[in-house]
C-alpha cells in the first residue's frame, strides 16, 4: 500500500540530460584515426532544475490561492459588519418609531386627565 502511495521519481526529475556526441573517423595505413568526442549534456543539473522549479512554482500556487481565500474571508467580514451595522440602524428607527407611537399616547392620556382636572376644579370654581 506504501508502494503505491509515494510519489514518483520523474515528478521530482523533469528535465533529463543529454547525451554525449562520439565520432571517431577511420584513418588510413599512414594516418592515425580522428577522434572526434563529444562532451555529455549536463543530465544531473537539468533533472535537480526540473524537480526544483516545479516546487516552487507549487509552492507560490499555493500561496496565490491562500492569499485569494484570505481576502475573500476579509471581504465577506466587511459585508458581515456592515448588514450588522445596518441591522442595528434598522431596529433603532423601529424601537423610535414604537417609542414615539407609545409617548404620543402617553401624552394623550396625560391630556385628557389634566382636562378632566381643569374642568372639575373648575366647575368647583365656578359654582363657588
Amino acid at each position: 500500500m506504501a508502494q503505491g502511495l509515494r510519489m514518483p521519481r520523474r515528478f521530482f526529475n523533469l528535465a533529463g540530460g543529454g547525451g554525449a556526441g562520439f565520432d571517431d573517423g577511420g584513418g588510413n595505413g599512414c594516418e592515425g584515426g580522428g577522434y572526434d568526442g563529444g562532451v555529455a549534456g549536463g543530465g544531473d543539473i537539468g533533472g535537480d532544475g526540473g524537480g526544483f522549479v516545479t516546487v516552487v512554482v507549487m509552492v507560490m500556487l499555493v500561496v496565490v490561492v491562500l492569499v485569494i481565500i484570505r481576502l475573500m474571508v476579509v471581504a465577506m467580514m466587511v459585508v458581515v459588519v456592515e448588514m450588522m451595522m445596518l441591522l442595528v440602524l434598522v431596529v433603532m428607527v423601529l424601537v423610535m418609531i414604537i417609542l414615539m407611537k407609545v409617548v404620543v399616547k402617553v401624552m394623550v392620556v396625560v391630556v385628557m386627565v389634566m382636562m378632566v382636572f381643569v374642568m372639575i376644579n373648575g366647575r368647583s370654581a365656578c359654582t363657588r
